[in-house]
């Protein structure tokens, strides 16, 4: 079995996976030299990749599974003169906004509560996956009769099957716990938790069946401070809510019940990447290893600040609740002694150093593709795994090459 998985996030990038082996991958930013490319999907030829041009098209591929990343987000309509910059109205608003998480339903109830003062909100995917899908089958891979497509967003997921079936513990048979951190990755409940992103997950791992979801936590912080920064006379989290809720829901990728937590709270990767802005090392958030580096440097002192020992206090408050994290996945597999870290975050080369101090008795690996482009790899693994057990359905294949290319 030859399937090629494409990540299509950030981190764009190509994997082959031959008989549930990783033969290569490859990193688009490398052929392109640009650190920041990913798939834009303008109508011309935005989305083709250079390294699929250049290595992989006169290949035959059995499947082709493209790791997408839900690019839905919901758009705030909001008049200036009734609202923004009328602050009784404003501060009315804002205080009813962050009382409750703005899930789906509640953003209703405050549309209409607040119908006089012309608020409303609307779901956008400017740039679709689909689109991006689509552009890519249709200059890159039109006529593969035989060679089946499949698109399913579970980034996380993803990250687990990379981490894992790289690690020793998988090649020597062992059970494992995947730890998953990164800035945000899907949103599996977007109709009703509209904004909410993957943001820290705990996976159970063993070599003979798929990977369990067990815990995780999804944030909207993002969608919040799009509605902070909408209101220039508030504050930077005026919208912001401090109260999280817990639900037990499905899996989507298993069909297993799993304890979600909702916050609006950054995860620890956001952090860094709010830092890398906020210091100047990239105007859109993007160098959250530089703020790592910055943090190897400095050291926190009583009325001290600059760049390194803002650094430096992200750097330790974020060891402080990853070690959370990682006792949350001890607790709920109190017999395994293997843990993976992987997702972005764990590109944390200084604090990953500690976590071998602070659990002396437990084995550490640190996937070697965390970023998004393991993505990839992960959706190709995981596509040779469902196929081997006989778990593909029609309903979770996206339709033959014909049908993508339309």
């Amino acid at each position: 079995m030859k399937i090629l998985g494409i990540n299509i996030s950030h981190d764009a990038s190509v994997a082959g996976i031959v008989d549930g082996e990783v033969t290569f991958v490859y990193d688009e930013a490398r052929f392109r030299r640009n650190k920041y490319w990913a798939p834009d999907y303008g109508g011309d030829e935005s989305c083709i990749y250079d390294c699929i041009e250049h290595k992989l098209c006169t290949d035959d591929w059995d499947a082709i599974i493209f790791a997408s990343f839900d690019r839905r987000n919901m758009k705030f309509n909001l008049q200036d003169d009734t609202l923004i910059f009328n602050r009784m109205n404003a501060r009315d608003f804002l205080a009813d906004v962050s009382a409750k998480p703005l899930t789906h339903s509640r953003m209703q109830e405050l549309q209409e509560k607040f119908d006089d003062k012309n608020i409303s909100w609307t779901s956008v995917d400017i740039t679709s996956d689909k689109a991006v899908i689509n552009d890519i089958m249709r200059h890159q891979f039109t006529g593969r009769e035989g060679t089946e497509f499949f698109n399913r967003d579970f980034h996380h997921l993803y990250h687990a099957y990379c981490g894992y079936k790289l690690s020793p513990f998988y090649k020597d048979g062992e059970n494992a716990i995947c730890i998953v951190q990164d800035g945000g990755g899907g949103q599996p409940f977007y109709d009703e938790y509209a904004g909410y992103q993957e943001i820290e997950s705990i996976y159970s791992c063993t070599p003979d069946k798929l990977a369990k979801l067990q815990w995780q936590r999804l944030s909207n912080h993002r969608l919040i401070s799009d509605l902070s920064n909408a209101f220039p006379n508030e504050l930077d989290d005026c919208a912001n809510c401090l109260e999280d809720f817990e639900e037990k829901l499905v899996d989507n990728a298993t069909g297993d019940e799993v304890d979600y937590v909702f916050t609006s709270e950054p995860s620890n990767g956001m952090n860094f990447s709010n830092l890398s802005a906020a210091l100047g090392t990239d105007e859109e958030g993007r160098a959250a290893g530089k703020v790592m580096g910055m943090a190897s440097y400095g050291r926190v002192r009583k009325n001290v600040f600059n760049r390194f020992t803002v650094a430096q206090q992200c750097e330790l408050d974020s060891f402080d609740w990853t070690c959370k994290i990682i006792d949350n996945a001890i607790e709920r597999n109190p017999d395994t002694k293997n843990i993976v870290l992987s997702g972005g975050y764990s590109l944390n080369c200084t604090n990953n150093y500690k976590y071998l101090e602070a659990y002396p008795d437990y084995q550490f690996f640190v996937d070697p593709v965390p970023h998004d482009g393991g993505t990839a790899v992960g959706a190709g693994l995981w596509l040779n795994e469902k196929i081997n057990e006989g778990e593909i359905t029609v309903e979770e294949r996206n339709g033959t090459s014909n049908e993508q290319s339309d």
